[in-house]
């Protein structure tokens, strides 16, 4: 077997979803266009696959198949009594010809990269009847003498012809080939393709196994790490704790906005890095209609309508504006009023509630107060987080439209995880453990075990499917 890695041509007619289908399993969203009119790719577009285990797989895209019919006569007529049983032969003779760099130059950009390729992925979009055109495609690119994986893309729409496709592949003696929906793919959809091609390529049955393995690793270890960047987030912001002495309400005013202010960035840094790691832009995730801009989620995370998203209640102190009850020393950050009332009523209510709590707890206190994120902001953040990670694991790289997702029942689904919540509020003790707090961040060993136990709780959470 060669030392290269794996090549395939992705080639069919042109706007069937051929760039779609690299991006998808490239897992890229930027190589390549993508467009509604034809003919947008015009030359090679490479992509390379690699897994954790260093199996790599090459993807080529290449140009549309515009004018099959046409091209078909035209070989026909450079047919020697060398060349008529010698399908590689008459695709070369093809390439020589003046014609190959004119009427059908795009053409012969395809049928070049097939013949330099280890087989092809034949995309077919599933909604088009079986027309004459595709079969001429289909009888020029069986004469590369390389293996063809058909493959039905759009599948998940309802006017596919599927079956009629799979009537007129094995009239041409075609019986691999493999429905996948490069938009909406199937969970094992990706696995099924190099499964497929395990059949039609022996020499390769070994390297495709290592690398369909490989993929499994890989999707596992990039699952586990989002689980980390996501702990990260919650331990930082659960120990998240600023003391402040009596001030005028201007100046606790301050504090809390400066306090959202470093949770808000905080968040934001952890959906750029679940993005990274996943290699989407911000531009090209949405979630159901709430899009992602610039890593930031369009919904502010301290806003009512976010809370109510989930189907999350704000505690009672922090609905009404009221301090925290007796023997707690903290206030609560979360709000169902919005940012502008929270902070009157925050403040109102602090100064109120301390005038009511009795000379010993306000010796307790030493005059200080404690700001702190609220358990339901810390539900709400924690929520986004994994709902964004249940896209990111789902979508495509190739799609366009927003995400529908569930996000009461994610939440609801999180409410049933105590050891998680139990987890979380270990860090509430350590103020020490935030590293927004630096220069009096500690990454202690504690800290450390923590931030193992819930990113190992966090990867058994199993998130709603779409």
């Amino acid at each position: 077997m060669a030392s290269h890695p794996l090549k395939l041509a992705i080639v069919g007619h042109t706007n069937v979803g051929k760039t779609s289908l690299l991006r998808t399993l490239a897992r890229d969203s930027l190589v390549g266009v993508v467009a509604a009119s034809p003919s947008t790719t015009q030359q090679v577009v490479a992509g390379r696959i690699r897994t954790d285990d260093g199996e790599q797989v090459e993807l080529f895209d290449t140009p549309g198949l515009e004018d099959g019919i046409g091209l078909f006569d035209y070989m026909s007529r450079l047919q020697t009594a060398t060349n008529r049983h010698d399908g590689p032969a008459l695709l070369q003779a093809f390439l020589s010809s003046p014609e190959a760099k004119g009427q059908y130059a795009q053409e012969a950009k395809v049928i070049a990269q097939l013949l330099a390729s280890d087989a092809a992925l034949y995309v077919i979009d599933a909604r088009d009847p079986v027309l004459p055109k595709f079969q001429d495609e289909l009888a020029i690119l069986s004469k590369s003498a390389r293996p063809i994986l058909p493959v039905l893309n759009f599948t998940a729409s309802t006017a596919h012809n599927a079956e009629a496709w799979h009537q007129a592949l094995a009239r041409v003696n075609l019986h691999a080939w493999v429905e996948f929906d490069s938009v909406t793919p199937q969970l094992d959809g990706e696995i099924t393709i190099y499964q497929r091609l395990q059949t039609l390529l022996p020499a390769w049955r070994d390297h495709l196994h290592r690398f369909i393995h490989g993929l499994a690793s890989t999707q596992s270890r990039r699952y586990h790490n989002a689980c980390q960047l996501i702990a990260e987030l919650m331990i930082d912001c659960a120990a998240l704790r600023e003391r402040i002495t009596p001030q005028a309400e201007d100046a606790l005013k301050q504090h809390i906005n400066s306090l959202q202010q470093h949770v808000r960035q905080r968040e934001q840094s952890c959906v750029h890095g679940l993005l990274k790691l996943y290699n989407f832009t911000p531009e090209s995730v949405k979630i159901d209609a709430i899009a992602i801009q610039n890593g930031r989620w369009e919904l502010d995370l301290f806003s009512p309508q976010s809370l109510r998203q989930f189907g999350i209640k704000a505690s009672g102190g922090a609905a009404t504006g009221a301090a925290a009850g007796a023997g707690i020393d903290v206030l609560l950050l979360g709000s169902s009023m919005g940012a502008g009332t929270l902070i009157g009523a925050a403040a109102g209510g602090l100064w109120q509630s301390w005038r009511n709590m009795g000379k010993r707890l306000q010796q307790k206190w030493r005059g200080y107060r404690e700001l702190t994120v609220d358990d339901a902001v810390l539900k709400l953040l924690l929520s986004r987080q994994l709902q964004l990670l249940q896209v990111l694991t789902q979508r495509a790289h190739a799609a366009t439209q927003p995400d529908a997702v569930d996000s009461e029942r994610l939440y609801s689904r999180l409410q049933q995880q105590e050891q998680l919540w139990e987890l979380i509020q270990r860090a509430r003790s350590h103020p020490e453990w935030s590293a927004m707090l630096a220069p009096s961040f500690v990454d202690s060993e504690a800290r450390q075990h923590l931030h193992t136990k819930l990113s190992e709780q966090l990867t058994k959470v199993q998130i709603p499917s779409k």
